[in-house]
């Protein structure tokens, strides 16, 4: 029966009340809160088992009453370990020894003697892969227990230069007794690394390297060489020295030398000032707000030969009624504030993403929605592999977004440009306005991916089954595209010919004809000159507590709150005019497709 928590229903009095129907779908551990899905259901419909249709193929609302296959959720389910020591003490069964029906044939190494053993934190059954007698064999590879399920990871925190652990609960055990009892049959165990290795982020020689023991500690960890598959490196110095010193002895270990992750620029007090005086008087918001709607209808415009006509126009008309809504708050001088920007944009990106998604569908890929895709980015339990998404679909998208990120990180460096630390002017505080400006300047080169990732979906150089997917927390369907894959080559070469396609976008004032790497390139210089502009034109004295100060320096020491409506308002008009002035060379990134201009007019 289909019902929620407000419908109200009689049980004869010889009927016991299930205790499920006190619950509703998002207290189960069966809840995917990514895609609105029951991962049960999933699991059996892609097994071929026929469930509860309704639930399977409609949009489960969180609030719906549970069936009668919930799994009650963990609270507080993550604990960290801050030390492998700590977590070698909490996990050490110094008592109990290996008894014989523990040892499982799935299990690695499993012992000849009884010998004393490491026991998973939650369900205390011994995890062979962790040893025997020894600090565990965990690294940079994700370990899960053969009878819960529950998960191990490793990780460094950069600010305390130390390793901890993470172990996430599970509940494998109450699910495979559920899909027997559905089934007859066992299901498929979650992801457990078959290698196990370590990723070295800091490396000295004579205190890391203890060949005497054939040991090597780094930090609070210690491993034996025997025991790890690879190492990472981020120098090349490193990896000479461990090729040198393990590779001839230890056959089966690989040493990586991994891609250096890019460091941004440190912003200057000058920069991190001017930015928030564009933040707090909004005078380029509407600017950026409107370019970046434009950038929308341009993609909708160049997709049309491949998108349900219905839902283009529908596209097409509510992104104009957008844009003209900007554009009179502009023309009365109305503030673009973060909550109104947050609104209209989101309202645009629905529309696009409604005629992307049926798209991709069609082409057997899924794409649930846009809003959860990144939301795998900061997940401290993935498998190795590249551009995860909780679908198929956002994967490849992801792929090419994170590829066209990336060239921006790379003209950043080029031109010593911060794309950390400077808030932005229409992604104000998102991620604590760290990388605000980042997200304002490359959401238009983002934009002007999708059109050749659409093609390569529809022309089947990239399909649904060369898309891998591993079950990880709470058993969601994980997926991600493998290194020198024939998906990851079709990315790539996409990426080759989208960064130099030929686009009109404004530069020195003018619309012209370029290239999206080039047009990319001239933002950022662009940017960093207004910034400047902004310093050094700005001609306004400011009295705040006794003190003169320019505003860019009030703005840099968060004190703008501290200044009067007049004083302000003063700030806003000089700076409106630097910002008019400044139109000679700069404006936010313009992304026009040459089949674009034919059928729109997009001046503005």
């Amino acid at each position: 029966m289909w019902f929620n928590k407000k419908i109200r229903f009689y049980i004869p009095y010889d009927m016991s009340w299930p205790d499920y129907l006190e619950w509703i779908c998002k207290n189960c551990e069966n809840w995917n809160r990514f895609n609105s899905s029951c991962t049960f259901y999933q699991d059996l419909a892609m097994k071929g088992y026929k469930v509860d249709e309704q639930r399977l193929m409609k949009k489960i609302h969180p609030q719906l009453t549970a069936c009668k296959w919930r799994i009650p959720r963990t609270k507080n389910p993550i604990r960290t370990f801050h030390s492998i020591q700590e977590f070698a003490e909490e996990i050490y069964d110094s008592i109990m020894w290996w008894k014989e029906n523990d040892v499982n044939d799935n299990y690695l190494h499993s012992p000849q003697v009884p010998l004393k053993a490491y026991r998973c934190y939650f369900c205390k059954k011994p995890i062979p892969q962790f040893g025997w007698g020894v600090l565990p064999l965990i690294g940079s590879s994700l370990t899960s227990c053969y009878y819960c399920g529950s998960f191990y990871k490793l990780f460094f925190d950069q600010t305390e230069e130390k390793y901890y652990v993470k172990a996430s609960k599970e509940k494998f055990r109450e699910y495979s007794r559920n899909y027997r009892l559905f089934t007859g049959e066992d299901p498929d165990r979650g992801y457990s690394s078959v290698n196990y290795g370590l990723s070295l982020h800091d490396f000295h020689e004579e205190d890391d390297l203890h060949d005497e023991t054939n040991a090597f500690t780094s930090f609070n960890l210690f491993a034996y060489y025997n025991q790890l598959k690879y190492l990472v490196v981020r120098k090349d110095e490193y990896f000479n020295i461990l090729q040198e010193k393990l590779a001839a002895h230890y056959t089966d270990m690989t040493i990586i030398l991994a891609k250096e992750q890019p460091v941004s620029a440190k912003p200057t007090k000058q920069q991190i000032g001017a930015t928030r005086l564009l933040q707090k008087t909004g005078v380029l918001s509407t600017n950026y707000a409107i370019e970046l709607l434009w950038n929308r209808l341009a993609v909708l415009n160049e997709i049309s030969d491949l998108a349900n006509k219905r839902l283009l126009f529908l596209a097409q008309e509510k992104t104009t009624e957008l844009i003209t809504k900007i554009q009179e708050m502009r023309k009365d001088k109305q503030l673009l504030t973060s909550n109104i920007w947050n609104t209209i944009d989101g309202q645009a990106a629905n529309y696009m993403w409604a005629v992307i998604k049926e798209i991709i569908e069609k082409q057997g890929f899924e794409i649930p929605n846009r809003s959860r895709s990144r939301h795998l980015e900061n997940d401290p339990f993935k498998p190795w592999g590249f551009f995860q998404s909780y679908s198929n679909g956002n994967t490849v998208i992801n792929g090419s977004f994170r590829m066209i990120s990336d060239l921006y990180l790379e003209k950043c460096i080029e031109q010593g440009f911060p794309w950390k630390g400077l808030e932005g002017i229409c992604h104000r505080k998102t991620h604590g306005g760290e990388i605000g400006l980042k997200l304002d300047n490359e959401e238009g080169p983002k934009l002007g991916t999708i059109p050749e990732t659409l093609r390569t979906i529809v022309e089947e150089r990239i399909k649904p089954e060369m898309i891998f997917s591993e079950r990880l927390r709470k058993r969601i369907p994980v997926f991600y595209i493998k290194e020198q894959s024939q998906a990851y080559e079709e990315l790539e070469s996409n990426y080759q010919k989208i960064s130099e396609l030929k686009i009109r976008s404004v530069i020195n004032g003018k619309e012209q004809e370029t290239t999206i790497s080039k047009a990319l390139n001239y933002n950022i210089i662009s940017m960093n000159r207004l910034l400047e502009d902004i310093v050094w034109k700005e001609d306004t004295i400011i009295t705040l507590e006794g003190k003169k100060y320019a505003p860019w320096a009030i703005a840099a020491e968060n004190k703008l709150n501290a200044l009067t409506r007049e004083q302000l308002t003063t700030i806003s008009s000089s700076l409106r005019e630097i910002v008019n002035e400044a139109g000679e060379y700069f404006a936010p990134f313009r992304l026009r497709f040459g089949s674009s201009l034919e059928e729109f007019d997009f001046k503005h």
